[in-house]
């Protein structure tokens, strides 16, 4: 038999042709090839004989496509703890129709991660807070890729999560409010404070302390506080005048926080002092009552003022007195008399106190008073005549206890002589 050779000058993708006319043909190369689509090809084919005559034949192929399943590309990313990151997972499909899509999905529940069906994904590293600084997590995604004929393909998103140092969170009361009362007065408002730090392995503390401020004192005891106020310091507060006293506590680690207490002021009442006189009979005195008040407005006044009437006494609203003891000429001689008048001050919003003006008035000796007729004239007559003038006579003495007489009496003068009776 005669040798014949078979060859081709196409060049067809998968196709090898022998010179004795067998051939192999790998459709690997066709994979763009949607499922059940069809590529036809034909490849001319020259037969030559020893002689070098020749024929043309045609070898027929028919490519009948698959479904081919996703390529996707592993995925690593990196982000600190509490930030965002988002990204997209790469995939390719070579059979995938112009009008279809890959789908992506998991069936793994990683906080903070949110993978949409077009594969680009978000990632929330907030939720990693128990992380130390420096310290690292490794998140491992596996993520599914599916084409529209249902071929799926795993791949592997990998987040690495790198810790931060987090700032302790205090929680708790952080502020109050007090009113100011009287000195003795117990005025307290209480709160609680924790504090703690989302990172692992820290656990500050507000250890148990006493902390003075301006107006009183903090004491915290198992996280729980009480704020004591001090009335002496906050007496000078007006009606109604607020201030804020700030308490700083520190944790173990550093953490500061301040308490913030808001006092509030009330009225005081003014202070008086007694206020002792002694004055003679028939003399007369001056003074001023003293008086304070601690929160009184630098542009008002204390007003004071008595409902007795006691007499020779002129009290001013400003405090200022006088006394006059000359009507008190009853009083003998080194005889005292107490006099004790209550007197109101009374403040720029009506709060009062009393306080007493004791005035001693000691007696002097008053001289006697002699009143009537002292003086008279007769005419003189013959011997024998009667010559007469008549008149009253009286003595009085203010000192109680004195009281003078002029007795019954006949007195001879030079000229004659006075009866009285």
């Amino acid at each position: 038999g005669q040798s014949l050779v078979f060859i081709t000058d196409a060049t067809v993708p998968g196709l090898t042709l022998n010179p004795d006319g067998t051939y192999r043909f790998d459709a690997s190369s066709y994979d763009h090839l949607s499922e059940g689509e069809t590529q036809v090809i034909e490849v001319p084919i020259t037969v030559l004989d020893e002689r070098g005559a020749t024929d043309t034949t045609t070898l027929t192929i028919t490519v009948t496509g698959t479904n081919d399943a996703p390529v996707a590309q592993a995925a690593t990313d990196s982000v600190s703890e509490d930030a965002t990151i988002t990204g997209s997972i790469t995939a390719t499909d070579v059979d995938l129709p112009d009008n279809a899509s890959l789908t992506f999905s998991t069936e793994s529940t990683v906080a903070g991660l949110t993978l949409n069906t077009d594969g680009s994904y978000s990632f929330d590293a907030s939720g990693y807070d128990a992380l130390g600084a420096g310290e690292t997590q490794e998140i491992e995604v596996p993520v599914t890729v599916t084409d529209d004929r249902g071929a799926t393909v795993t791949t592997t998103l990998t987040i690495t999560v790198t810790g931060t140092d987090d700032a302790p969170v205090v929680t708790g009361t952080v502020s109050g409010s007090v009113t100011e009362g009287d000195i003795g007065d117990v005025a307290q408002v209480s709160g609680t404070i924790a504090i703690t730090d989302a990172d692992a392995g820290d656990t500050p503390v507000f250890a148990d302390t006493t902390v003075s401020g301006t107006y009183g004192s903090l004491t915290l005891v198992d996280g729980q506080w009480t704020y004591t106020l001090n009335q002496q310091q906050a007496q000078s507060l007006a009606q109604d005048e607020t201030v804020t006293d700030t308490i700083t506590l520190t944790a173990s680690d550093g953490t500061t926080q301040d308490i913030k207490i808001t006092i509030t002021g009330t009225n005081d009442a003014p202070v008086a002092e007694a206020v002792t006189r002694s004055v003679s009979e028939d003399t007369t005195i001056t003074g001023s009552i003293t008086a304070s008040d601690v929160d009184l407005p630098d542009d008002a006044g204390l007003t004071f003022s008595t409902e007795s009437t006691v007499s020779g006494l002129t009290l001013n609203t400003d405090g200022s007195y006088s006394f006059d003891a000359s009507g008190y000429d009853a009083l003998s001689a080194g005889e005292t008399q107490v006099i004790k008048v209550p007197v109101t001050v009374t403040d720029d919003q009506g709060a009062e106190t009393t306080t007493t003006l004791t005035i001693t008035v000691t007696g002097t000796d008053d001289a006697p008073v002699v009143t009537g007729t002292v003086s008279g004239s007769v005419t003189e007559g013959d011997i024998g005549d009667v010559a007469q003038v008549s008149g009253s006579l009286a003595i009085t003495d203010a000192d109680a206890g004195d009281t003078p007489v002029f007795a019954d009496t006949t007195v001879s003068g030079t000229y004659g002589s006075l009866t009285l009776v």
